[in-house]
């Protein structure tokens, strides 16, 4: 509502004037009367617009600046030889507003910091050019160069520190309003005028909020497949891998699925640990294979010694993760057995946001592989249950 006032009281102004100047001629002959009225019109242009590329109020020892693009169109065409200028004014003091603050200093413009679309600005009229530019601190002069016209059949653009070396420099607020508007006159030939209003506003607070998201999801996955150069051979479900009767010096492979979608800006990690050893009630244990998690090695089947009942059998883990951050890589024949010495194994991890696809991205395979010598002792009940930790990093 400040700037609808501020508008109303400068088309009162406006009115003023124009009924000061029918007082002023009013006596005299119905000849100079035509005469005066025929020179005293103005033609305003039409559809003017002035975007900024950046409205930041300058501040006490921080200049920001702008480029500004103006559009307008004249209703009678420039030629050779006329130009349109810009004056950027102080403040809106002659508003009404009693706004104090400092104007916007185009000081630093030249011809090489103004573009017309199409179109070559230079210094002066002396080439190719198609417009020559005359800088100044607060008024800028566009002039049409000969065999050039800036028509009145359709727009007309012209931006002013179009570089990133000179741009018109914001005004700094005064003390009075959250809101500061500021006036460009915009002239022509033929008494073509207007003016544009740019109002800064500095006390905008734009906020929102996201609300975090994280789903987690573990499947079965068949067997008679092979990922990531892994043969599976033991079927799974989300909830349970039945190796059934291990054959002898054979080794048997399930895998599951993860899939992990979330919004947390830095990602998330995954982890898999055993609640206990893979063991049978009588105590027998199948061990976990000799490879800790900070340097997992090649497969390999168990050694077998008499003396070591730590080589008869044993379980491992992998995963196609090549990438997970903060821990080594699973990825290919890179295998550990640490999750069943109570040790979390990270299996898949992402350093950002995921929708849920992509290999190591939003989705890896998990890969359990599991072999006994004849020397590991028999049982009917080995089991142990697996534990994924699922971590998102907010």
């Amino acid at each position: 509502m400040k700037y609808s006032q501020s508008l109303a009281f400068f088309r009162e102004q406006k009115a003023f004037s124009a009924f000061l100047s029918i007082i002023v001629i009013i006596g005299s002959s119905a000849a100079a009367f035509e005469a005066h009225v025929a020179s005293a019109a103005y033609l305003a242009f039409g559809n003017v617009t002035d975007t900024l590329s950046n409205a930041r109020l300058s501040t006490a020892g921080t200049t920001y600046s702008s480029a500004h693009t103006f559009v307008l169109t004249p209703k009678v065409d420039v030629t050779a030889g006329q130009s349109l200028t810009f004056t950027f004014r102080a403040d809106d003091a002659s508003m009404g507003r009693g706004n104090t603050g400092t104007n916007f200093d185009a000081s630093g413009i030249d011809a090489l910091d103004v573009n017309v679309p199409g179109k070559i600005v230079g210094a002066s009229c002396t080439g190719s050019e198609n417009y020559s530019f005359t800088p100044g601190a607060s008024v800028l002069a566009l002039s049409v160069c000969p065999g050039n016209t800036i028509a009145s059949t359709s727009p007309f653009s012209v931006t002013f520190g179009s570089s990133t070396r000179h741009l018109v420099a914001n005004p700094a607020p005064g003390a009075q309003y959250d809101a500061y508007t500021y006036q460009v006159d915009i002239a022509g030939p033929s008494n073509q005028f207007t003016s544009t209003l740019v109002a800064l506003v500095s006390s905008v607070l734009v906020s929102a909020s996201v609300d975090p998201a994280f789903d987690f999801t573990v499947s079965g996955v068949a067997s008679s497949t092979t990922i990531d150069g892994k043969p599976i051979t033991i079927d799974s479900s989300t909830s349970t891998i039945a190796y059934g009767a291990f054959p002898v010096n054979t080794p048997e492979t399930a895998a599951q699925e993860l899939r992990v979608i979330t919004n947390a800006k830095t990602g998330f990690n995954v982890t898999v640990v055993a609640d206990q050893p893979f063991q049978s009630s009588n105590g027998a244990i199948i061990d976990g294979f000799p490879a800790t998690v900070g340097a997992p090695t090649a497969y390999a089947a168990p050694a077998a010694l008499l003396g070591d009942d730590t080589t008869w059998g044993h379980i491992a883990v992998s995963s196609d993760d090549a990438d997970i951050p903060g821990s080594a890589a699973l990825s290919g024949d890179h295998w550990t057995g640490d999750f069943v010495r109570g040790i979390p194994v990270s299996v898949f991890g992402n350093a950002s946001s995921t929708a849920g696809f992509g290999v190591g991205l939003g989705t890896t395979t998990v890969f359990y592989r599991s072999e006994v010598t004849p020397l590991q002792e028999a049982a009917t009940d080995y089991h142990t249950n697996l534990i994924y930790v699922a971590t998102p990093t907010f």
